[in-house]
């Protein structure tokens, strides 16, 4: 039948290619529109070589139409008809039809596989160089599939995880807890993200999990699919930055006589401390903001000369020096605002205010 269908094709390729120059068409203009070389397309044309199924179906779609119209055209000049004449529909009709089906069954099944070894590829790709370890469970949660970088995300081969639990690496608390994130996962067919805390060798160490619950046509619970990655090091780093902030935050607290707030080049308040909550006893929804222009519009409103310190600021604000200005507040406190701007590498990194009532 491959045979059969070649020789329709060549034939009407031949007929369509002599009509398509007749009308004022080049077989270089033809080459450019089906994507191949001048070359390949006379070799196509003289029968040389032989085309795919792709290149046969694009080929019949520019110089004619519909690849099993373009057969028949090829068996009517085979069987010496009228090459454009209707054909009866039986039974030239129903063998082309067939032809077709054939031909772009062949070419889905060419393009299915292509597709599914780019993909294959991707994901090798990704599952190598992502950092994490892929994997599948069963509706037991026994590991059934693992792939990427299994052995530094759990130290352990893919062989010795194969066929266990994945309950079996967590202790009592997290297999509770995880056992709750994965029937609210099923009930509302959601993703679980979430931080595993997994004590080894008298050592925490920490996994990031993301899981998707697996169903089947019939809404069946198959298992989970997702990654897995150690984030142990990150942890460890936020807790000692926390600490960090935590006696960086005690350290000025303690400092008497002097309000502290340190702020980034975009104007966020990163820290004040207590003397300076305690000297303008600004509102809590503003300090929450960590907004430093509604700090200064709160203190604005409580000088005595609202428009000088608006330029005082503006001047510390645009200043690459150390600014130091007083102003009154209302109550009758004279305050000395020294700002300090910081730069690292010639770059704006932020500012240090130093307030005190003199």
């Amino acid at each position: 039948m491959k045979n059969e269908m070649h020789e329709l094709f060549l034939a009407a390729l031949r007929f369509f290619y002599r009509k398509f120059k007749q009308d004022g068409g080049s077989q270089l203009e033809l080459a450019k529109k089906l994507g191949i070389t001048n070359s390949y397309l006379s070799s196509v044309v003289s029968g040389a070589r032989k085309a795919s199924l792709e290149l046969q179906n694009r080929i019949a779609n520019t110089l004619f139409g519909p690849y099993d119209k373009f057969l028949a055209v090829g068996r009517r000049i085979k069987e010496g008809l009228e090459p454009l004449e209707e054909a009866p529909a039986e039974p030239f009709d129903s063998i082309e039809r067939l032809l077709a089906q054939l031909t772009y069954y062949v070419l889905g099944h060419q393009r299915i596989e292509k597709e599914l070894a780019l993909s294959r590829e991707k994901y090798r790709d990704i599952s190598l160089t992502s950092g994490d370890m892929i994997f599948e469970v069963d509706p037991d949660l026994t590991i059934t599939y693992v792939a990427g970088r299994v052995e530094e995300v759990m130290e352990r081969s893919p062989q010795e995880l194969i066929g266990k639990k994945f309950t079996d690496f967590l202790n009592e608390a997290e297999i509770k807890r995880i056992h709750y994130l994965i029937k609210e996962s099923i009930r509302n067919k959601s993703i679980i993200n979430t931080v595993l805390t997994i004590t080894e060798d008298q050592q925490q160490k920490y996994r990031h999990a993301i899981a998707k619950p697996v169903f089947s046509s019939d809404g069946g619970f198959l298992g989970f699919r997702g990654t897995y990655r150690d984030i142990t090091k990150r942890k460890k780093l936020e807790k000692a930055l926390e600490q960090q902030n935590w006696l960086l935050q005690v350290a000025i607290d303690t400092i008497d006589n002097c309000a502290f707030v340190i702020s980034d080049a975009d104007n966020n308040v990163l820290k004040w401390n207590l003397e300076y909550q305690r000297l303008f006893n600004h509102s809590k929804e503003v300090l929450k903001t960590r907004d430093t222009q509604k700090y200064i519009e709160e203190t604005r409103a409580k000088t005595t000369d609202p428009e000088q310190y608006d330029l005082d600021v503006k001047q510390a604000l645009r200043s690459k020096k150390v600014t130091v200005h007083t102003y009154q507040l209302l109550g009758g406190k004279v305050i000395e605002r020294k700002v300090i701007p910081l730069y690292k590498d010639n770059v704006l990194i932020g500012r240090i205010a130093h307030i005190k009532n003199i």
